[in-house]
């Protein structure tokens, strides 16, 4: 899914407030001594077989594959953010809803799509440590985008590695859609709505002698010169958004948010700071740190566990990158603070490609614009929507898709034309009639790459990956030139109204190539309207599949294996070494469920690899450049793993307690002011959600429900201070009193309580 209101230079991002937990003496001299001294009596050592790093489309669909399938393996989701379908837990409604019985997310609502993205309402939702806007909670991106559903033609994959080419991806495309509800009407009703707009264009199309197609599969379309449809998407059945949230996550995830499998804890609102190596083989995980409401905490893996990193094709480097794997010798190019040392040499990763866009607009006679976010105007539709789930609101806003070849030289379409029912923003009223739209092209193979490179605070910075070559400039200006001067004359009723030789841009002419190069290669605006360089937002190639040796780098591609580790794998975009010709969701989508059987085989195998986690955290600093953030002591052997659950908060006490489905038990010690007390109620597995941890206020923004955190060390640091680390514990656990789950060393505990009473 693509957002096209930015360009290149980005507007400001405005970054999400996060309330700071900090280690003040005052605040923890609130939590009563007794009660630290009661839940350090139930630390465990909870360990796991497999942890995904994020929820996003791709791990999504692995974890709802893998985790059922091995009941008897446990494992850990760590997630940026939350639930966002309401079929998964979300509960953010717009306001439409207010009163209605069965309200829908704004995830949950196709029409919703074009008002998240640099929106206020988006801003809990965003990614803010990666340009653009990415989004963040379950589902990832597949609950943000327009789920236009294009396979990759044939000549795009035939470049991939062995095995994963066109007739290995194939059977995988077809599951997707004997599984998912793909159409191009997915209103409940089966009609299609704002196509007079579409149809406008597809007399220009008719004229140019393109062809009206099947867009799902773009395989047989390579040869033809152009060939549109009406985009054809994914839908739940009922005129709400599909994909991810049903089936694939239903099947892990309740309505509640919660783990509904006995063997998986999810953890939201967590950020993985780095995966953990073993410092007497540098190349096996043993788990990874993340924080969680301001505070470190570390999960470890079992004896032969794997890491699943599927966060996405920016984020997935930066960790890779904070873990000490990456191009060795480059660190300094790599990180503008403090580098990172590449222990583990992986130098394939980081390249960076993403599709690029430039946009003009056409008025239409006889024709009115749609805008979305209207909700007063569009009062009556949204009610039909609501009633019935059908009209404008069960679309995702672009009403045409078209593939054309920007020359006849060319081999294959190379450029896409989707055009919209909304006008192209900006301040001035000009561009913006009642009778305007939106039409963008998008270079689908683009020559020009960036690298991922991170800025001092280890965000990742705005990738140089717009037309650094030639060609790129070339073809844009060449598909520009056959829309302005064939498609639009041709089309019914339409004029331009923004783009060369208009008012917006009357120095440059549609009939010059050098002058169209200009307008599509140009970083400025004109009246607030960003017009090229535009952001796609189908990033992608990051940690590739490749072939050859170890030494190539990347992506193992029997495996998964990220190349310099045994036991790191990549599930997302990250993995696509030549970006697809199209847009990327179903292929993320088709390459998960790959991936998904490539990684059963593997957990199927007998356990291998190191165990040695315990002396992999205890030297984690100075063997990979990490920031070690408690003392391995901390974290206690265990040969019972306990479902023992503890944390510490200043109001509103939470807790876990065994139940028949066999979840986790925990105790939480709540304190407020001075005051202490705790509870235990039962629950399933469950979701860690944004809760405030050892602070000395009432928490007046924690969510409903209780969430687990596992199990919780109060340790003392190589700074003195105290940190909190925690693994969730083993659901598998009878009695997390036993003598046999209370390992720590009491000069371990000691020191424990000493950080926390000073």
């Amino acid at each position: 899914g693509e957002v096209t209101s930015v360009d290149e230079n980005n507007r400001p991002l405005q970054r999400r407030s996060t309330q700071h937990i900090t280690n003040d003496s005052r605040m923890l001299n609130t939590i009563k001594f007794t009660t630290l001294f009661s839940a350090l009596l139930c630390i465990v050592n909870g360990q796991y077989d497999g942890i995904f790093v994020g929820l996003g489309t791709a791990n999504s669909i692995v974890a709802s594959k893998l985790v059922p399938n091995f009941q008897s393996k446990r494992f850990l989701v760590l997630e940026l953010g939350g639930p966002l379908s309401k079929k998964n837990g979300g509960t953010d409604y717009p306001s439409y809803f207010q009163g209605e019985p069965n309200p829908q997310t704004r995830f949950d609502v196709p029409g919703e799509y074009s008002n998240i993205a640099w929106t206020a309402v988006g801003q809990p939702y965003q990614i803010t440590q990666a340009p653009g806007w990415q989004g963040k909670g379950f589902g990832g991106n597949s609950q943000f985008n327009g789920m236009l559903f294009q396979t990759a033609p044939d000549y795009v994959l035939n470049q991939w590695p062995s095995g994963w080419q066109a007739s290995d991806l194939s059977p995988y495309y077809q599951q997707l859609l004997s599984t998912l509800k793909v159409t191009d009407a997915p209103s409940a009703d089966g009609q299609k709505y704002l196509t007079g707009i579409a149809n406008a264009f597809a007399t220009g199309y008719q004229a140019a002698g393109w062809t009206a197609s099947d867009t799902r599969l773009l395989g047989s379309l390579q040869n033809l010169d152009g060939f549109y449809s009406t985009p054809y998407v994914v839908t739940d059945g009922t005129g709400a958004r599909g994909g991810i949230a049903a089936p694939f996550l239903t099947s892990i995830v309740t309505a509640s948010g919660t783990s509904s499998q006995s063997n998986l804890d999810i953890i939201a609102n967590a950020n993985v700071e780095a995966i953990l190596f073993d410092s007497s083989d540098a190349t096996t995980a043993v788990g990874v740190t993340y924080t969680l409401n301001g505070q470190s905490v570390t999960a470890t893996l079992n004896a032969g566990g794997r890491v699943i990193v599927g966060a996405g094709a920016l984020m997935t480097p930066r960790l890779l990158y904070l873990s000490g794997v990456g191009p060795a010798g480059s660190e300094g190019s790599v990180f503008s603070g403090t580098p990172v040392t590449f222990v583990r040499n992986n130098p394939a990763i980081g390249t960076l490609y993403d599709h690029v866009g430039s946009q003009f607009s056409v008025t239409a006679s006889g024709l009115t614009r749609f805008n979305y976010s209207d909700y007063a105007a569009n009062a009556d539709v949204i009610d039909t929507w609501i009633a019935a789930r059908n009209g404008p609101y069960a679309q995702y806003g672009p009403v045409s898709v078209a593939h054309m070849k920007s020359s006849s030289s060319v081999s294959h379409p190379d450029v896409e034309l989707f055009v919209s029912p909304g006008s192209v923003g900006g301040s001035s009223a000009d561009y913006n009639t009642a009778n305007s739209f939106q039409a963008v092209l998008m270079l689908l193979s683009p020559l020009s790459k960036g690298t991922v490179k991170l800025d001092a605070s280890n965000n990742i910075q705005f990738p140089d990956v717009y037309y650094n070559n030639a060609a790129d400039a070339t073809i844009m200006a060449n598909a520009l030139s056959r829309t302005l001067n064939s498609i639009v004359p041709q089309g019914s009723g339409l004029t331009l109204n923004f783009g060369p030789g208009t008012s917006s841009h009357p120095s440059l002419s549609q009939s010059s190539i050098d002058d169209l190069k200009t307008y599509v290669t140009a970083s400025d605006q004109v009246a607030g309207v960003p017009y090229s360089r535009m952001i796609m937002n189908h990033w992608c190639g990051t940690v590739p599949l490749t072939a050859g040796s170890e030494t190539a780098g990347g992506v193992e591609p029997t495996t998964l294996r990220v190349r310099g580790t045994s036991n790191v794998h990549v599930v997302d975009a990250s993995l696509f070494p030549v970006i697809p010709a199209s847009h990327p969701v179903a292929t993320v989508m088709a390459v998960a469920l790959k991936a998904a059987d490539v990684l059963t085989t593997l957990f199927g195998q007998a356990a291998t690899g190191s165990s040695a986690v315990t002396s992999a955290l205890q030297s984690a600093s100075s063997t990979d450049g990490l920031v070690s953030t408690a003392s391995a002591s901390s974290i206690p052997p265990s040969s019972s793993p306990s479902s023992a659950v503890n944390t510490l908060t200043s109001s509103g006490a939470t807790s876990v307690a065994p139940s028949a489905s066999g979840s986790s038990a925990g105790t939480s010690a709540a304190s407020a002011g001075s005051s202490a007390s705790a509870s235990v109620n039962t629950a399933t597995p469950s979701v860690v959600t944004d809760t405030n941890t050892l602070t000395s206020s009432a928490v007046s923004d924690s969510p409903q429900g209780s969430g687990s955190i596992g199990q919780t060390t109060l340790a003392t640091g190589s700074n003195g201070q105290g940190s909190l680390t925690s693994t969730v514990p083993d659901a598998r656990a009878e009695d997390p009193t036993s003598s046999a789950n209370v390992m720590v060393p009491m000069t371990v505990m000691a020191a424990m309580l000493m950080s926390l009473a000073l």
